[in-house]
Parts: C-alpha cells; structure tokens; sequence
C-alpha cells in the first residue's frame, strides 16, 4: 500500500492509525456527553484517553519531524503519559460508582 509522497505503508502504521482514530473518537465522544449528563466520570473517561494518546504517539516507533525530540525526551513524556494515564483510573472508577451504593471507604481508596 503506498502512502503520502510514495512511502510504503505497513501494518504497524495502519492498526497505529486505527488505535489513534478510535481512542480519540471515545475521548472526544465523553466530552460531547459531558454536558449533557454532567457526570465527572466522563472528564476523567477524556483525560485518560488523552493520555495513552500521548503515550501512544511517543512511545510508537516512528520517525518524527527532524530536530522534532530527541529519543530519550520522547520516552519521558510517553511514560509520563502512561503515568498519568493509570493516575486517572482510580478518581474514574470512584467517580463512576453510583452515590446509592453507599460504599465510601472504597470511593476513598479509589
């Protein structure tokens, strides 16, 4: 399959686009909802999927843009990424927890 400019393009490209397309979609569909349901569920739903976006690009094998970042400063920002990332799961889930369930320790820890 050729690509922009006559490159060949391989499936490591095309799932990485894929992936790209639909955590990006998913993020952006969360904030759309967000003010309609108003649950904060939703924002971290968005930071989260903004972050292993992040991750994703930094951490991909691709040659960027020359003089774009240097390898070690785009391995940093990707695992800063995934640390953020994982950050948002617990305020997500606690978030997500219904307020009916009664289950505040948990919300705590969460």
């Amino acid at each position: 399959m050729m690509g922009i400019a006559g490159t060949r393009m391989d499936w490591a490209s095309v799932i990485f686009g894929a992936f790209l397309g639909v955590a990006g979609t998913f993020g952006a569909l969360a904030l759309a909802l967000y003010p309609v349901m108003k649950r904060t569920f939703l924002l971290w739903i968005s930071a989260r999927t903004a972050a292993f976006i992040v991750m994703a690009v930094m951490l991909f094998p691709v040659d960027l843009a020359t003089g774009a970042l240097a390898v070690a400063t785009r391995v940093d920002i990707g695992e800063m990424g995934v640390a953020i990332g994982v950050g948002c799961t617990g305020p997500l889930l606690a978030a997500y927890i219904e307020p009916e369930l009664h289950l505040p320790r948990l919300r705590f820890w969460l």
